[in-house]
């Protein structure tokens, strides 16, 4: 690669690194409640180690080689952790036993995680490093120190185990310069971790005033706006219990329980109406229920589609109507066609233009 090309992929690199960097500043400041799928914080050390194979341009010039390695992931929040970590390896030349390349990188970035498993986690990620490069060549007597920016890409798994103790296996592939040419190589390792949460955790029978309960309040809280937004009605309200239940003053969670409880009483009458037959009354309390409630969606759709066969003869009476100078008629049907058929293609050119007639109407009166 010419010198031009080399300058601007690195440049490149750096840019990249930098936003990266950034990134994953804001993700360790960010004033968040950053809890682990439980609820409590989770800060992970863990040491590393396993064996690095070089590829790319350098691959038939160097030995593969053991690698050690720490990391710290001080936040998670949902499906982003904050992580940064180092790796040492040094590579021999194939050329001679005497000649080495010594790499140490620190890296700084995000991971996002998906968990198949209660108690495995995958994820993938990726940082900006910085490497310390020291090549020693025996034969050409030469000695070659070199700070260089690069990316890291990165792929495994979390296993915790018990009492805050877990394992990690993982790949990582390394991009940076040395000499002017792209240095990659593969590191692959285990680790061991330690979660430092876990020391925060409630133990059984803790009172509500401890310091860890109101973790766990926190933690019922998060699950049950969750479950709320995720359409588990039963389940936000078993947690919001819990939390009222600890704590009866919860503000958060007593708002979330009203706004249940109305719901289901708005539920309730329009099922009522249904049974009388005021669909188009009903209709407008479900679609206010169904905000939060899946059952008062489910019900709007079956009420929408049994009166859907009425639209077409509603349509040409709603037209008529207009073309008979009966503003009041028409508007009446078209908007009970849109309480029915919210997208239907009729109504917006109809609608407004019979409630402008009746407004001109009655300015002249």
């Amino acid at each position: 690669m010419r010198d031009g090309g080399r300058h601007r992929v690195r440049g490149g690199a750096l840019r990249a690194g930098t936003a990266l960097m950034a990134l994953s500043a804001a993700l360790w400041a960010a004033p968040l409640p950053l809890v682990a799928r439980d609820g409590f914080p989770d800060i992970i050390l863990g040491f590393k180690a396993g064996y690095s194979q070089v590829v790319g341009p350098y691959a038939g010039d160097m030995e593969g080689a053991p690698n050690l390695g720490v990391f710290a992931i001080p936040y998670e929040y949902r499906f982003i952790m904050a992580e940064a970590d180092f790796t040492y390896a040094s590579f021999s030349l194939k050329e001679s036993g005497d000649s080495y390349l010594s790499a140490a990188t620190f890296g700084l970035g995000p991971l996002f995680t998906y968990s198949p498993l209660r108690f495995f986690d995958l994820y993938a990620g990726i940082s900006f490093t910085m490497s310390y490069l020291y090549l020693r060549t025996a034969t050409l007597r030469r000695v070659e120190r070199a700070y260089n920016p690069g990316f890291m890409l990165k792929g495994g798994g979390f296993v915790p185990v018990r009492w805050g103790l877990g394992f990690r296996v993982g790949v990582e592939y390394l991009y940076t310069y040395i000499s002017g040419k792209p240095f990659q190589c593969l590191n692959y390792y285990a680790a061991v971790t330690y979660n430092f949460g876990y020391l925060m955790r409630p133990a059984e029978g803790e009172p509500a005033g401890d310091p860890r309960s109101l973790l766990r309040i926190q933690r019922l809280y998060r699950e049950g706006s969750e479950s709320l937004e995720g359409g588990d009605v039963p389940a936000a309200k078993e947690r919001l219990k819990e939390v009222l239940s600890l704590d009866p003053g919860h503000a958060g969670a007593r708002r979330l329980s009203e706004l249940i409880a109305g719901k289901e009483e708005t539920l309730r009458g329009a099922e009522e109406l249904l049974e009388q037959k005021q669909y188009f009354r009903a209709i407008p309390m479900l679609e206010d229920a169904g905000s939060h409630l899946p059952a008062a969606r489910s019900r709007l759709e079956e009420v929408r589609s049994l009166l859907s066969t009425e639209v077409p003869a509603m349509e040409k009476e709603g037209i008529d109507a207009y073309e008979k100078k009966e503003y009041d008629k028409c508007i009446n049907l078209m908007q009970r066609i849109r309480l029915i058929d919210p997208a239907n293609r009729v109504v917006p050119i109809y609608l407004p233009r019979a409630q402008r007639r009746r407004e001109a109407l009655q300015l002249l009166k």
